[in-house]
């Protein structure tokens, strides 16, 4: 019932992706900073820069220990520390970082501030420091700049893992760390609808970018934001100092709401046996979709039939979306054969050839993308109706893979005619899309 009632308020929920004047705002609007670790930044990589004569006695630096990284816009995830101004022979004065203003703590002279920060380096994300001295106000902007060397910074999001992006770099990449960051959706295109990739390409480091022959600057802070179709499936981003990075992906021409798929393998039930699972799934948005599905169960002794069918609703996505939890709430029909070894009605056996039941099972799925290598995903979850009269059913499993996969599969229950368990070791995936 509970899970259920999770189910349903999670049906409220939509799937948009607002983007922000400001990434630096947006990181440090934040009130609970979450986001992994993308790459091992050291507050020592960086030195703020006055972009004029600067302001004389007035010290900026980073803090140790201070460098987070928080998720924004859903696919990004933008490093985050403090900085700490000091400076000498002032009355008063403020410090400026992306929208919010902190005032100096001045005691005997000396104005102190610890100011938080987007680790964005560029004028796109500047350090607007002013002092009052001797009743003169005094302000300069300072702006981050990355004295890091090395090999190239390359990451990708999570959200890549359905459209199995990957990417070469060519280059020195001096300083320089790049993010990717994606979003599939539908667009209606001539006839039908077709797929197309949202890509986010946060350079850190770069103030424009070579991308079709000519030069774009950023959509926002450090990020340029892309649509992208089916063909030519690849994208060369090059930045003024010649690093490039070509980016490939996978998406349909043709955007589908289903597909069929096949899943079949040996299983042992008191014996040897054999299990095929035709499905078809249906997308109904980004974070729900229903499953119908028939297993065929033959043993030595006789058949199992299980044709039901489930809906699926994310219901919280943790570590960084690393981890997604959903509810799964299921129905289904057995039909089996009461000559199958077993707790049977041997009264029953003598007059029915087979006998149905309806169960109503609840469970569990939790998703791993990207689990041990990119675009490999893993599923971790179950059913289960508690003992209800003579009723009672329980299954789990473990899918790795993709599209392609590999399960692993206990189902154990109970009905008035018969008790059945089982282990099964099953190979599947999709065979074609449809709707």
């Amino acid at each position: 019932m509970l899970l259920t009632l999770l189910t349903i308020i999670g049906l409220a929920s939509a799937s948009e992706l607002p983007l922000p004047d400001s990434l630096a705002a947006l990181a440090l609007s934040e009130t609970r900073p979450r986001g992994r670790t993308a790459f091992p930044l050291q507050e020592a990589d960086y030195v703020l820069e006055w972009t004029g004569d600067g302001l004389p006695d007035v010290t900026l630096r980073i803090l140790p220990d201070t460098i987070d990284w928080t998720r924004t816009a859903d696919v990004l995830v933008v490093p985050t520390a403090r900085l700490e101004i000091v400076a000498t022979g002032v009355s008063s004065g403020t410090a400026q970082a992306a929208g919010f203003q902190q005032p100096l703590v001045v005691s005997d002279g000396i104005g102190r501030g610890e100011l938080p920060i987007a680790l964005l380096t560029g004028a796109f994300n500047p350090v607007r420091i002013a002092v009052e001295r001797d009743g003169v106000v005094q302000s300069q902007t300072a702006v981050l700049r990355s004295t890091r060397q090395g090999l190239p910074l390359i990451a990708r999001d999570t959200s890549c893992s359905q459209p199995k992006l990957k990417w070469s770099a060519h280059g020195e990449f001096s300083g320089d760390w790049v993010y990717l960051g994606c979003r599939l959706s539908s667009v209606k295109g001539e006839g039908r609808r077709t797929e197309s990739l949202e890509l986010y390409a946060l350079w850190d480091g770069a103030a424009a970018l070579r991308v079709g022959g000519n030069i774009a600057g950023p959509s926002l802070t450090n990020t340029w934001t892309f649509r992208l179709r089916h063909q030519p499936a690849t994208l060369r981003l090059e930045d003024l100092d010649g690093d490039t990075l070509d980016v490939s992906y996978e998406i349909r021409r043709r955007a589908h709401h289903g597909v069929i798929g096949l899943t079949l393998g040996p299983a042992y039930s008191d014996g040897p046996a054999a299990l095929v699972r035709p499905h078809i799934m249906l997308k109904l948005d980004d974070r729900a979709f229903a499953v119908l599905f028939d297993a065929f169960l033959q043993g030595p002794d006789g058949y199992i039939n299980d044709i039901g069918g489930y809906y699926s609703r994310e219901l919280v996505a943790l570590a960084d979306d690393r981890l997604r939890i959903s509810t799964l709430l299921g129905a289904h029909m057995q039909t089996f054969d009461p000559s199958l070894p077993g707790d049977v009605d041997e009264a029953l056996s003598k007059f029915a050839t087979n006998v149905s039941r309806i169960s109503l099972p609840q469970g569990l799925d939790l998703f791993v993308p990207d689990a041990g290598a990119r675009s490999w995903w893993l599923r971790v979850g179950g059913f289960a109706q508690p003992k209800f009269s003579e009723s009672w059913y329980y299954q789990a499993y473990l899918r790795f893979g993709p599209r392609s996969y590999v399960e692993v599969n206990y189902t154990a229950w109970n009905q008035p005619e018969m008790q059945h368990e089982r282990v099964s070791l099953m190979f599947g995936g999709q065979l074609f899309p449809v709707l």
